[in-house]
């Protein structure tokens, strides 16, 4: 099981987000879906996809500034714990869901709402449980004691 989980997490996460979008627009083509709500929606859509922005790659930052690696599968070299990982563990996927729930809000999309749950599970089931595995295994008990001070997602 260890092998298929490092062959699923080595999958972006970006890339899981943007398929589920799409395969979620197309549903709403197929189905003839639309999110009534207006202007007020469509202006949460741009607050969420901008918030998400800066979560997302802002996280990612914190990685590079502390010179270890963004690839799941890659070998951690520090614990990042500062910055938007002092609120979540993985700001890096929840940036991403807030920003897709943003764009499927900005165009009135209901398909990529409904299908938002596959990333989410994909992620929480095998990916995450992965790289916990790996940064305990690196870390061991400076881990365990983030993991009780700061939760998975928020």
């Amino acid at each position: 099981m260890q092998h298929k989980a490092a062959r699923l997490a080595a999958v972006p996460a970006p890339i899981i987000y943007a398929i589920t979008f799409g395969v979620g627009v197309a549903l709403d083509r197929a189905m003839g879906w639309r999110l009534e709500g207006g202007p007020g929606i469509r202006l949460a859509g741009w607050l969420l996809l901008v918030i998400g922005a800066i979560i997302g790659p802002g996280s990612a930052l914190s990685f590079a500034v502390k010179r270890t690696t963004l690839n799941p599968v890659g070998q951690p070299s520090r614990l990042v714990t500062g910055g938007a990982f002092r609120l979540t563990r993985n700001p890096m996927y929840l940036g991403l869901a807030i920003a897709y729930v943003g764009l499927a809000l900005m165009f009135g999309w209901l398909g990529p709402l409904v299908l938002l749950p596959l990333p989410l599970i994909f992620l929480n089931a095998l990916v995450i449980p992965f790289e916990e595995d790996r940064l305990r295994g690196e870390f061991g008990d400076t881990f365990d004691a983030y993991c009780r001070r700061v939760r998975r997602w928020l």
